[in-house]
């Protein structure tokens, strides 16, 4: 498999875990809305994908979210 091909599955494959891990797994403080599943897979990303897709990641997941 292609190493763009490989980083954009695991993109999305992430994308989709933190959507549902920030959505099922949330506390309320003040105002904001804290989910430390998201922020988890975020970092995640960064390390394993580098920080252009984990960028893209985190930005497709709050998107959805």
């Amino acid at each position: 498999m292609k190493k763009r091909t490989y980083q954009l599955v695991l993109t999305a494959v992430l994308s989709a875990l933190a959507v549902c891990g920030g959505s099922m797994f949330s506390f309320p403080i003040g105002v904001a809305k804290c989910a430390p599943t998201q922020s988890l897979i975020n970092i995640v990303a960064g390390v394993v994908l580098g920080p252009e897709w984990a960028v893209a990641q985190a930005l497709l997941t709050s998107t959805v979210r």
